[in-house]
Protein backbone atom coordinates (compact mmCIF):
# COMPACT_ATOMS: atom_id res chain seq x y z
CA UNK A 1 0.00 0.00 0.00
CA UNK A 2 1.37 3.40 -0.97
CA UNK A 3 0.77 6.05 1.63
CA UNK A 4 -0.24 9.49 0.45
CA UNK A 5 1.99 12.20 1.84
CA UNK A 6 1.33 15.81 2.62
CA UNK A 7 3.56 18.54 1.24
CA UNK A 8 4.91 19.14 4.72
CA UNK A 9 6.17 15.61 5.32
CA UNK A 10 9.84 14.74 4.90
CA UNK A 11 10.74 11.85 2.68
CA UNK A 12 13.93 10.10 1.67
CA UNK A 13 15.03 11.43 -1.72
CA UNK A 14 16.47 8.21 -3.11
CA UNK A 15 13.34 6.21 -2.31
CA UNK A 16 10.14 8.26 -2.34
CA UNK A 17 8.35 5.45 -0.47
CA UNK A 18 10.37 6.09 2.70
CA UNK A 19 8.67 8.68 4.86
CA UNK A 20 10.91 9.93 7.63
CA UNK A 21 8.08 10.49 10.07
CA UNK A 22 10.41 12.61 12.15
CA UNK A 23 7.76 15.14 13.05
CA UNK A 24 10.17 17.91 12.07
CA UNK A 25 8.80 21.32 11.24
CA UNK A 26 11.00 23.69 9.32
CA UNK A 27 10.80 27.42 9.73
CA UNK A 28 12.97 29.54 7.47
CA UNK A 29 14.03 32.85 8.97
CA UNK A 30 15.70 35.51 6.86
CA UNK A 31 17.55 37.47 9.50
CA UNK A 32 19.37 39.64 6.96
CA UNK A 33 16.37 40.88 4.99
CA UNK A 34 16.38 44.60 4.24
CA UNK A 35 12.59 44.63 3.84
CA UNK A 36 10.56 46.29 6.54
CA UNK A 37 7.73 43.75 6.44
CA UNK A 38 7.72 42.44 10.02
CA UNK A 39 6.60 43.94 13.29
CA UNK A 40 9.09 45.61 15.62
CA UNK A 41 8.83 42.61 17.97
CA UNK A 42 9.43 40.11 15.17
CA UNK A 43 12.40 42.17 14.00
CA UNK A 44 13.86 42.07 17.50
CA UNK A 45 13.43 38.28 17.59
CA UNK A 46 15.14 37.94 14.18
CA UNK A 47 18.00 40.08 15.51
CA UNK A 48 18.27 37.69 18.48
CA UNK A 49 18.34 34.65 16.18
CA UNK A 50 21.07 36.35 14.13
CA UNK A 51 23.12 36.99 17.28
CA UNK A 52 22.64 40.74 17.26
CA UNK A 53 21.99 42.73 20.44
CA UNK A 54 18.48 43.99 21.06
CA UNK A 55 16.79 45.88 23.85
CA UNK A 56 13.41 44.19 23.35
CA UNK A 57 11.96 43.01 26.68
CA UNK A 58 10.58 39.74 25.26
CA UNK A 59 13.94 38.86 23.72
CA UNK A 60 15.67 39.59 27.02
CA UNK A 61 13.23 37.25 28.80
CA UNK A 62 13.85 34.63 26.14
CA UNK A 63 17.63 34.92 26.57
CA UNK A 64 17.27 34.59 30.35
CA UNK A 65 15.16 31.45 29.89
CA UNK A 66 17.75 29.98 27.52
CA UNK A 67 20.53 30.76 30.00
CA UNK A 68 18.58 29.12 32.85
CA UNK A 69 17.86 26.03 30.74
CA UNK A 70 21.54 25.65 29.89
CA UNK A 71 22.40 25.70 33.59
CA UNK A 72 19.56 23.43 34.72
CA UNK A 73 21.13 20.12 35.81
CA UNK A 74 17.80 18.26 35.88
CA UNK A 75 17.00 19.34 32.32
CA UNK A 76 20.49 18.38 31.12
CA UNK A 77 20.18 14.98 32.83
CA UNK A 78 16.79 14.39 31.20
CA UNK A 79 18.19 15.43 27.81
CA UNK A 80 21.14 13.07 28.13
CA UNK A 81 18.83 10.24 29.25
CA UNK A 82 16.63 10.77 26.20
CA UNK A 83 19.70 10.97 23.98
CA UNK A 84 20.96 7.65 25.33
CA UNK A 85 17.52 6.09 24.82
CA UNK A 86 17.43 7.37 21.26
CA UNK A 87 20.90 5.93 20.61
CA UNK A 88 19.80 2.56 21.98
CA UNK A 89 16.70 2.59 19.78
CA UNK A 90 18.80 3.53 16.78
CA UNK A 91 21.19 0.67 17.50
CA UNK A 92 18.24 -1.75 17.67
CA UNK A 93 16.96 -0.45 14.36
CA UNK A 94 20.33 -0.86 12.73
CA UNK A 95 20.52 -4.50 13.81
CA UNK A 96 17.28 -5.14 11.91
CA UNK A 97 17.87 -2.63 9.15
CA UNK A 98 18.71 -2.65 5.50
CA UNK A 99 20.77 -0.08 3.66
CA UNK A 100 17.72 2.15 3.18
CA UNK A 101 16.75 1.88 6.82
CA UNK A 102 20.32 2.67 7.90
CA UNK A 103 20.35 5.76 5.69
CA UNK A 104 17.02 6.83 7.11
CA UNK A 105 18.51 6.54 10.60
CA UNK A 106 21.61 8.48 9.51
CA UNK A 107 19.40 11.27 8.15
CA UNK A 108 17.43 11.34 11.40
CA UNK A 109 20.62 11.50 13.44
CA UNK A 110 21.94 14.35 11.28
CA UNK A 111 18.64 16.15 11.83
CA UNK A 112 18.94 15.62 15.59
CA UNK A 113 22.40 17.19 15.63
CA UNK A 114 24.59 14.11 16.07
CA UNK A 115 28.14 14.65 14.84
CA UNK A 116 29.82 12.41 12.26
CA UNK A 117 31.78 10.47 14.88
CA UNK A 118 28.64 9.58 16.81
CA UNK A 119 26.84 8.59 13.61
CA UNK A 120 29.76 6.44 12.45
CA UNK A 121 29.98 4.62 15.77
CA UNK A 122 26.25 3.97 16.09
CA UNK A 123 25.48 3.20 12.44
CA UNK A 124 28.72 1.44 11.56
CA UNK A 125 29.09 3.67 8.52
CA UNK A 126 31.68 5.97 6.99
CA UNK A 127 32.03 9.65 6.11
CA UNK A 128 31.15 8.99 2.46
CA UNK A 129 27.73 7.56 3.33
CA UNK A 130 27.05 10.36 5.83
CA UNK A 131 27.96 12.90 3.15
CA UNK A 132 25.57 11.22 0.71
CA UNK A 133 22.79 11.39 3.30
CA UNK A 134 23.49 15.10 3.91
CA UNK A 135 23.23 15.79 0.18
CA UNK A 136 19.92 13.96 0.05
CA UNK A 137 18.65 15.97 3.02
CA UNK A 138 19.46 19.25 1.23
CA UNK A 139 17.49 18.13 -1.79
CA UNK A 140 14.52 17.17 0.39
CA UNK A 141 14.14 20.67 1.83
Amino acid sequence: MIRQRSLEENLYKEDKEIFLGDGAVKIFLNTDSKMDDVSKESGAFLDYVAGRETEDSYVKKLQNAVDRAKKNREWRHEYMTLLMRDQENIEKGIEKGTLQERRKIIIQMIGQGFNDGQIMSVCETNEEEISLCRKNMRHMI
